[in-house]
């Protein structure tokens, strides 16, 4: 647990209990974590908070997660994860670092850490 305490992950999901789900897993395992509901809010999140890791629903109210993952990789050198509770497209999998499909708590994590 002590080598995550400085680890920082940014979830972005426009669901709110999915997003404090998954932040609630993490900050249990011992991360710190911020949150955003939009693509404008996690990329103003990231310009200034500079997260070491990104945790992206691909489905995003004001901008695909595909869209959110190329500016985030275009601009900073950061990991993106996609998480989704139904399915990622296929085309979408070499374009992060990471995705889970799935809520669980042990997948999340191990996504994570595997970054």
């Amino acid at each position: 647990m002590s080598e995550n305490l400085k680890s920082h992950v940014l979830v972005v999901d426009d669901c709110e209990p999915l997003r404090y789900l998954k932040a609630h897993y993490l900050v249990e395992a011992g991360f710190h974590v911020s949150q955003a509901g939009t693509a404008k809010a996690s990329l103003q999140s990231i310009e200034t908070e500079r997260p070491d890791l990104v945790l992206l629903d691909v489905n995003l109210p004001d901008m695909h997660g595909s869209e959110v993952c190329r500016e985030v990789k275009n601009r900073w050198a950061i990991p993106v994860v996609f998480t989704s509770s139904v399915d990622i497209p296929v085309e979408l999998h070499g374009m992060a670092d990471g995705c889970v499909v799935s809520l669980d708590e042990l997948d999340l994590l191990a996504a994570v850490r595997a970054v």
